[in-house]
């Protein structure tokens, strides 16, 4: 439990910026563009192959022909894929960008509010 009732709005706030909805909807573009490569603006495909690393899997036998494929307990496996990542539509871009600026507006005036709140508990100074 926060110690003040704020802290809570406060991080419900912090916790709508970048929230899974927009990391899908923009291919989780701040992450890869801070850490990786991140997909072009309008123009231009990125990651024509892509390395992943995931569960092992394997062929089991069904014992009529047929195989299924079942997960490997405690195994990784690497796989690569092809294809490329296409670039992002500059209007979709900005407007979900623009909804991010006001969630996170949203949450610095709760952070300053809390700020002062607290600030004007404190003694002042002689």
């Amino acid at each position: 439990m926060l110690p003040w009732s704020e802290g809570a709005d406060l991080i419900s706030a912090i916790r709508s910026v970048d929230d899974k909805a927009y990391r899908d909807s923009t291919w989780d573009y701040r992450n890869r563009s801070s850490h990786a490569i991140g997909q072009r603006l309008a123009l231009g495909h990125t990651q024509a192959v892509t390395r992943l690393v995931e569960q092992a899997t394997e062929l089991k036998d069904q014992g009529d022909g047929t195989f299924q494929i079942e997960p490997v307990p405690d195994k990784m496996s690497v796989s690569y894929a092809v294809g490329g990542t296409p670039p992002l539509d500059m209007e979709e871009s900005r407007k979900l960008n623009l909804a991010q600026y006001h969630e996170a507006r949203a949450a610095y005036l709760i952070y300053r509010d809390l700020l002062f709140k607290l600030a004007s508990g404190l003694p002042k100074p002689p």
